[in-house]
């Protein structure tokens, strides 16, 4: 008997095909999860269980600021003085049989940052501090510059300490234009108030003396252009 030969199937392996991107994914990627923040009852439990550190800090600060200012107070008092000067510009001026003219706010913006310079000018505090009128000779700010001739502080005389004046002076001396409206503010800070007081009112006044001289001289030479006109006139 004759066995013919048997065939088996020859089966090949199949494609597999992926579904997912063909980029290939990053080394170290991980699927990030959702952080939850602290809601309202944690953060009320965190300050329940700590309620009683709070309270001692917020009492211990308090107590430690009070006695620190009274020391301060004691110790290095300081106190501000403020003064407010109004700005007018020269086209402002009344003029016999010319209509009343009213600035606009960049030439009152010009007349504020030159008063105020004029203000911080050290001519101003020169001439305040040689006048043996000034206020500020009887004050005790001036005498803290008084020193004899070994450099010991003298109160009752010696010889006046201009430089370290003036630098005191241009610490504690402002004159600053406020922004929208026609005023310069003037401010000096010292350990006295009424010293404060005195040395604002004696450069807000001396400048405002000095700024009418000024007006006041040039309306002289307006009047005698006038008059030499009127006199060119009537002899012609």
């Amino acid at each position: 008997m004759t066995t013919l030969p048997q065939t088996a199937t020859v089966r090949f392996p199949r494609a597999v095909v992926s579904t997912t991107s063909g980029m290939p994914a990053p080394a170290g990627a991980a699927t990030a999860t959702p952080h939850a923040g602290m809601t309202g009852a944690d953060v009320w439990r965190v300050l329940r269980g700590n309620i009683w550190l709070i309270v001692i800090m917020v009492m211990a600060f308090a107590v430690a600021g009070f006695f620190t200012n009274m020391q301060l107070a004691k110790y290095a008092p300081k106190y501000t003085a403020i003064g407010l000067l109004r700005v007018s510009v020269n086209i402002e001026v009344p003029r016999p049989g010319e209509r009343e003219t009213t600035a606009g706010p960049d030439l009152i913006s010009v007349e504020q940052s030159t008063q105020a310079k004029m203000l911080e000018h050290e001519n101003l505090f020169m001439e305040t501090l040689q006048d043996p009128a000034s206020k500020i000779r009887d004050t005790r700010w001036f005498r803290d510059f008084m020193f004899d001739k070994n450099g010991v502080a003298a109160a009752d005389g010696g010889q006046f300490d201009l430089a370290r004046a003036k630098e005191s002076w241009e610490k504690n001396w402002s004159a600053k234009p406020l922004p929208g409206s026609r005023l310069l503010k003037l401010e000096m800070s010292y350990a006295e108030p009424d010293d404060c007081k005195s040395i604002v009112e004696e450069f807000g006044t001396r400048h405002i003396n000095k700024v009418r001289e000024t007006q006041l001289r040039i309306e002289e030479k307006k009047v005698d252009l006038l008059r030499q006109e009127l006199i060119w006139l009537t002899s012609n």
